[in-house]
Parts: structure tokens; sequence; C-alpha cells
């Protein structure tokens, strides 16, 4: 007996859409991420060492995680989520006993 062929479901092309900081940073362009829909964005979350948005050196060590909480057109609205420092960072500052 013969096999049935299964029908592919076909998926729809992802999007490209771009990732924007909240007004604190100036509303600077982080990146962009892709999903086949803007509503699947809605939630996910994206990490960016915190120079890239100051500008500032001293802020290398610092990263800012951010997630999307909206969708303008093609572009994802985020707000801040958490802040800590790298994690290679924290032995360097307590080798030096400096709190």
């Amino acid at each position: 007996m013969a096999k049935r062929r299964t029908k592919l479901i076909k998926k729809p092309k992802k999007k490209w859409f771009t990732a924007v900081a909240p007004d604190v940073f100036k509303n600077k362009e982080i990146g962009e991420v892709t999903a086949f829909m803007p509503k699947n964005l809605i939630g996910r979350p994206i990490e960016i060492n915190l120079f890239h948005l100051s500008g500032s050196p001293k802020d290398k060590k610092k990263v800012i995680k951010l997630k999307i909480n909206d969708m303008r057109g093609e572009k994802a609205l985020t707000k801040p989520w958490k802040y800590y420092l790298q994690d290679s960072y924290m032995p360097t500052r307590s080798s030096l006993h400096i709190t």
C-alpha cells in the first residue's frame, strides 16, 4: 500500500523590526530583531552593554536588559528590566578590597 504524502505547512517569512531604547536613553536604536508577527516580540528581552547607550567609557562593565513592551509600526519600544555588572568586573574590584 502506498504511503500518503503529508502536506507541507508554509510558514510566512520573518520580518525585521527595529528595537528602540526608552526615553531615558534618548530613543536610540539598539538593533534589529526578527519575528513572524509584531505581537510575538512583546515580552522578548534584549541585553545590551550600557556603553552603547550612554557613550561613556565608565559604563563598559555595566549591562542592561530591556524588555519589549509595545510595537509602533516597525519599531519595538522597550523598557528597562534588569541592570547588573559583568561577572569579569566583580573579582577585580573585590581583590582590591574596594566596596
